[in-house]
């Protein structure tokens, strides 16, 4: 982890110096209290910003970022920093297809001197919309379409539903700690996903990929269980 870390900070550093500025949009993909420190000390060493108390970097964390947190940021990048650059730290396990089109009038016209760095792991960022990538430096995770999937999953998608009942009901963490069931949705659907590259995408996998959308939405309504979600047949 510590490797790809720093070289994503050489990478930034790289790019920033090469191009004279900084990108205005950038996705990192990693999600750890480390390379948050790591980007601090880049604003710092590099950029001359100071990192405390200044009111032109604004960093949040969110379980699953939504079109009302969309909105929220534009809202803030639209006002003018202080000093020289406006910095926005956005840390996310997943974001909304809503969310994801109310972010493209941001990125489309970039304020000037504001900056955003997206921090998601790679299973999330992998299911960004094409025109959302297209805004962004992506920097990390090399080779994220090829990720390792938990075997867990590719058990769970052989198994028919009355296996997978089995396996929930001894799967105590997927179906109690929220966290853990992000981390399976995700790559139940990097999974699902690898299936579908290419011009045409089989219905019956364009029909599964809408399920597990769905049952990430669900997953965060309190009336929603994941058991009776992930029982459902996902092809």
């Amino acid at each position: 982890m510590e490797k790809n870390i720093t070289h994503f900070i050489e990478t930034l550093r790289e790019h920033y110096e090469r191009r004279g500025g900084l990108h205005h949009a950038y996705l990192l993909d990693r999600s750890t209290a480390r390379t948050r420190g790591e980007l601090f000390t880049f604003f710092e060493s590099d950029l001359g910003m100071a990192t405390s108390g200044n009111p032109d970097i604004w960093s949040a964390s969110f379980e699953s970022f939504g079109i009302d947190d969309a909105r929220e940021l534009g809202e803030r990048a639209s006002r003018s920093p202080l000093g020289d650059r406006k910095i926005f730290i956005i840390e996310m396990q997943f974001i909304t297809v809503q969310a994801q089109n109310a972010l493209l009038k941001v990125l489309e016209d970039p304020v000037k001197d504001t900056h955003f760095f997206f921090l998601m792991p790679s299973a999330s960022a992998d299911i960004l919309l094409p025109t959302v990538l297209s805004r962004l430096m992506r920097i990390g995770g090399a080779g994220c379409a090829e990720q390792v999937v938990d075997d867990r999953v590719r058990s769970f998608l052989a198994y028919d539903r009355a296996k997978r009942i089995v396996f929930l009901k001894t799967a105590s963490q997927i179906l109690e700690d929220k966290k853990a069931a992000v981390t399976f949705i995700n790559s139940l659907e990097e999974l699902v996903y690898s299936k579908a590259r290419g011009a045409a995408v089989p219905s019956e996998i364009a029909q599964s990929l809408e399920e597990i959308e769905l049952c990430r939405g669900y997953m965060y309504d309190t009336s929603g269980s994941m058991k009776i979600l992930l029982e459902h047949d996902t092809t």
